[in-house]
């Protein structure tokens, strides 16, 4: 699934500006488009978060499946800064999913937090990856979980 002339059927636009969260713009010199015609565009200053719910039918990742997601990282931005956001993105995203009776918190210990970890790797290591290939940082994580359980 990639997500770029539209939200998918159904879905419900939410963010920090609610439904206008979510811009697409057509392909021009100031806006490529990787395939299709549109693209989604967005900029903020500080915390900033754009998702959707209610795509019918549901978008489902399961094990083994491939998830690609884009982050721009300003390079004049100190990683510290961006370790900060990703704790407070990580707390949204353990009360998105408070009901998953299997879904491990990872606000409560960030610097125990496998899965934290994970994330802040791929997205401020990843970068330093030969050709930006993140499977030995995702294989390393892996081992870590499982020497845990």
């Amino acid at each position: 699934m990639w997500i770029e002339d539209s939200l998918p059927l159904g879905a419900k636009a939410q963010g920090n500006e609610g439904d206008k969260s979510w811009k697409f713009v057509k392909k021009s010199e100031e806006h490529p488009v990787l395939s299709g015609e549109t693209s989604s565009v967005r900029t903020a200053t500080g915390l900033s978060q754009h998702f959707f719910e209610g795509a019918n039918p549901p978008l489902t990742i399961n094990e083994g499946d491939v998830l690609f997601a884009h982050v721009y990282l300003n390079p004049d931005r100190d990683s510290d800064k961006d370790k900060d956001f990703l704790n407070c993105e990580s707390e949204i995203v353990d009360d998105q999913n408070k009901s998953d009776p299997k879904y491990e918190k990872m606000s409560d210990d960030f610097k125990k937090s496998v899965a934290f970890n994970t994330a802040c790797d791929l997205i401020l290591e990843g970068k330093n990856q030969p050709s930006g290939y993140t499977e030995p940082l995702l294989h390393l994580n892996r081992l870590k979980k499982k020497s845990l359980n």
